[in-house]
């Protein structure tokens, strides 16, 4: 039996409990730009130039817009009238997204950069081959993971213990991230602790979020490979 026939362009992942989240239930331009995003965000880290002599990376999982191009992204036909929603709807939509800590939105004058905060879930950096076998064995592994991942949350649900502002500051440092710890406690304070509508389980792995998502404000040499850019750099830069 012949192989199947790889749809052209690749693909990302969708999860079944996707009917089941806050999304599903929102008018359907959400669930339009959410998966726009998902479709068009950057598979491998992209060098983005400038008219000065640095450069923006964008990594994998952000895409570099505007609130036009997401618009026009979108736009659908009804009854043979071209439909365009305004920068208004779509500015909501991301705000929605953000509120939920589905992306980080950081806007300057070089355009609007998005970040899907749970990137690797939607797009594994290795994709297995996949035969209707493979496909069905991942399809019983990955109910048999969520049910066990249901039943870990709810045993621990109520054992959180939120962390002190020294315990954020110790831990930024022992990752080094060059974060603000007050910042981070009342961010997460202020949505009683809450990621999404689910109760935050591991408050280390919210802070290695927002270190990963803060790596993409840096600017970069544009003739340089991908790195961090030095001390010097920045001062030049700012």
């Amino acid at each position: 039996m012949s192989p199947p026939e790889c749809i052209p362009g690749g693909f990302i992942k969708s999860w079944r409990k996707e009917l089941d989240s806050d999304i599903w239930m929102m008018p359907p331009i959400y669930h339009r730009v959410w998966y726009w995003l998902r479709l068009h965000a950057q598979y491998e880290a992209f060098l983005f130039p400038t008219l000065h002599q640095y450069g923006i990376w964008v990594l994998p999982g952000q895409r570099l817009t505007s609130l036009q191009q997401i618009a026009e992204g979108v736009k659908w036909t009804e009854w043979g009238r071209e439909v365009i929603p305004n920068k208004k709807t779509i500015k909501g939509v991301l705000d929605w997204l953000e509120h939920r800590e589905m992306v980080t939105v950081e806007s300057n004058s070089k355009g609007t950069l998005i970040t899907i905060v749970n990137w690797t879930t939607y797009n594994p950096q290795a994709l297995p081959e996949v035969t209707g076998d493979s496909n069905a064995e991942e399809t019983r592994v990955g109910h048999k993971k969520e049910r066990k991942e249901r039943k870990e949350e709810s045993s621990r649900g109520k054992s959180f213990v939120s962390p002190t502002e020294a315990e954020v500051g110790a831990y930024m440092v022992e990752v080094e991230f060059d974060g603000d710890p007050a910042r981070f406690i009342d961010f997460y304070a202020s949505k009683g602790w809450m990621i999404g509508r689910n109760k935050m389980k591991d408050w280390k792995a919210a802070v290695r979020t927002w270190k990963s998502n803060s790596a993409s404000r840096y600017l970069a040499p544009a003739t340089d490979e991908y790195s961090r850019p030095t001390k010097a750099q920045l001062e030049a830069i700012i």
